[in-house]
């Protein structure tokens, strides 16, 4: 019995220590990336919690912000191109599902790129389109 209570002392406080605050399980980071050759304008924000800021993004920049997570955790993004306007959910379970590598103790990559056509995200920051997963339409 002692041996699981130790156990389990340690891996809180480990993951105390990767984490930004005591409830996060682990820590993202994302990139959100503008594959068009229009700007697009962006604002990411965590609902009562953290504003990862706003962006203008021109064709090929990157906007990037990291956060730790816990259950429940959801991040918005709030999209504008044009006339166009959307909001997606860019951190919530599903995401965490596809980008997850499955070690706590390493800090989680999901990469997101915005074209005419949608919204698509991948684990991989790699250019071939097996990787990618539309997300999302405007």
């Amino acid at each position: 019995m002692n041996l699981i209570i130790s156990a389990l002392f340690i891996l809180t406080t480990l993951s105390f220590n990767i984490a930004f605050e005591p409830n996060d399980f682990t820590q993202f980071r994302t990139w959100i990336h503008n594959a068009m050759e229009e700007n697009i304008s962006l604002h990411v924000y965590q609902e009562g919690r953290d504003d990862y800021g706003r962006a203008t993004l021109g064709f090929q920049e990157k906007f990037t912000w990291k956060c730790g997570v816990h259950f429940g955790t959801h991040v918005v993004g709030e999209f504008w191109w044009g006339e166009k306007y959307t909001h997606i959910s860019v951190y919530n379970g599903d995401v965490f599902k596809l980008c997850f590598d499955g070690n706590i103790f390493s800090t989680q990559h999901c990469y997101w790129k915005v074209q005419s056509d949608g919204f698509y995200i991948s684990r991989y920051n790699r250019t071939d389109p097996k990787y990618w997963n539309r997300w999302h339409t405007w």
